[in-house]
């Protein structure tokens, strides 16, 4: 018989588990009683999710892509319905007191955040830089010129484009500050993230801004409508507005024993 370890998605108050997608492996989500906390949970095969089963599928990107996405779409369904504390992707315990301890443990922490999340959502903001046609100019083609002034024209060229670029990543810097600010008016909290590469965005244009924010939900449209009349005033900048999302960025509880 395989060994079964209970994977957590979520911890809440309140909470109801009828009609929840299946969950990771397609095993159906419930709901585990601790002491005044629901705890949605599932059985998974604890070969796949112990120490050594985890390090086996890092490499194996469809597996972690099927994992993710029935996590997220337990997590997606609660939060429509209730205010939940999500659970690291891959939390899982071998048995209901190693669960059960554990979530004592985060008691403390588990009431603060809920009370933060509570009538709240995450919204996702990336700034891209608008692509607006290249600007370098060819470099002209010095004629009669001896080579000592040929060499002088180079090397001034080169410091006016580096300082051209220099002028450009600042007013870029600003200008993200400034929807920065304007943002945090409409928000609870910011959270920046690393930027991404192209390759993982799928978009040419280069990110300036990678951040999400904790907002009222009586807020969110409001942010959105700031985000796009900022935009339309600084046509250099892409910004894209993306969720509500489960709100990992402010609360995630856990990670893989």
């Amino acid at each position: 018989m395989t060994d079964l370890g209970i994977y957590l998605y979520a911890v809440g108050r309140d909470l109801d588990d009828t009609d929840l997608p299946p969950g990771v492996e397609g095993q159906q989500p419930r709901i585990a009683r601790a002491d005044g906390l629901d705890v949605v949970v599932s059985d998974v095969p604890m070969a796949d999710f112990d120490e050594a089963g985890l390090r086996s599928h890092l490499e194996d990107l469809s597996w972690l892509e099927r994992v993710a996405r029935a996590h997220n779409g337990v997590l997606e369904t609660l939060s429509e319905r209730a205010t939940v504390v999500p659970a690291g992707l891959a939390t899982v315990f071998h048995d209901e007191s190693g669960l059960r301890d554990r979530i004592d443990d985060w008691r403390e922490q588990t009431e603060e955040t809920l009370l933060l999340l509570d009538g709240r959502v995450e919204l996702g903001v990336k700034v891209y830089r608008q692509d607006q046609g290249s600007s370098e100019q060819p470099e002209p083609t010095e004629t009669g010129s001896s080579p000592a002034g040929s060499g002088a024209a180079y090397l001034r060229r080169r410091r006016d484009e580096r300082e051209r670029r220099t002028a450009l990543v600042d007013d870029e810097r600003q200008l993200v500050e400034g929807l920065r600010n304007l943002l945090c008016d409409s928000a609870v909290r910011e959270r920046t993230h690393d930027l991404q590469d192209p390759r993982l965005t799928g978009r040419p244009e280069q990110m300036l801004l990678n951040a999400s924010y904790l907002v009222p939900n009586e807020a969110q449209r409001e942010l959105e409508d700031r985000s796009a009349e900022y935009a339309a005033a600084h046509p250099g900048l892409l910004v894209e507005v993306t969720g509500p999302w489960a709100p990992y960025s402010f609360a995630a509880l856990g990670s893989p024993e």
